[in-house]
């Protein structure tokens, strides 16, 4: 049992890892276009993918704290790395939207746009568990939970995501601190 939940942690570790160098690339290529000159059009794409990430990373906030926190007993290094990879950075990042990125851009379509990722994701895990008989999330886990469970389970989780997702939209509409995309838009023409 040791040896499965170990794996098992390996396997949210690597995807958490993964993640991160997917963030990370993503800010490095936002930092390139910005260095390029078209910052004009950046803050506009900034605005909707950092919005999209601040959502991920507080989704996989909520998962690992309300679903995968009870399966392992971490301790030590491992405890604290696990804090900052769930809590620490996701919170991090959240404060830096709420700040930083231009406001009052997002659309109430964003959110079911941005659902596409973790569907997407849900479809791949699914099909390679059919293959390979290991789910990466006890939650959908056909083999033992069966597959109407695991779509419910899903179809709940999707909903949750979107509804995460218009409450982030709502907030980008009425935010009163930190730049509004016309704030911006203003500053670069003049």
């Amino acid at each position: 049992m040791g040896a499965i939940t170990q794996n098992r942690a390996a396997s949210i570790c690597e995807k958490a890892s993964a993640a991160h160098d997917a963030v990370t690339a993503i800010d490095d290529w936002i930092a390139g276009y910005a260095h390029a000159g078209r910052l004009a059009h950046l803050r506009q794409f900034e605005g909707d993918v950092a919005s999209a990430i601040a959502l991920y990373v507080s989704f996989v906030t909520l998962i690992v704290a309300v679903l995968l926190q009870h399966l392992i007993n971490l301790g030590g290094r491992a405890l604290v790395a696990d804090w900052i990879l769930h809590y620490v950075t996701p919170a991090l990042f959240v404060v830096y939207w709420l700040i930083f990125v231009p406001k009052r851009s997002l659309r109430w379509k964003h959110p079911l746009v941005w659902a596409s990722y973790p569907l997407a994701y849900l479809i791949y895990a699914l099909f390679r568990g059919g293959l390979s008989g290991f789910y990466p999330y006890p939650f959908i886990d056909v083999a033992v939970l069966g597959l109407p469970r695991v779509f419910l389970n899903g179809a709940a989780l999707l909903v949750v995501f979107c509804l995460a997702g218009l409450l982030l939209v709502l907030i980008d509409r009425r935010w009163p601190f930190g730049p509004s995309k016309a704030s911006i838009r203003t500053t670069l023409d003049s």
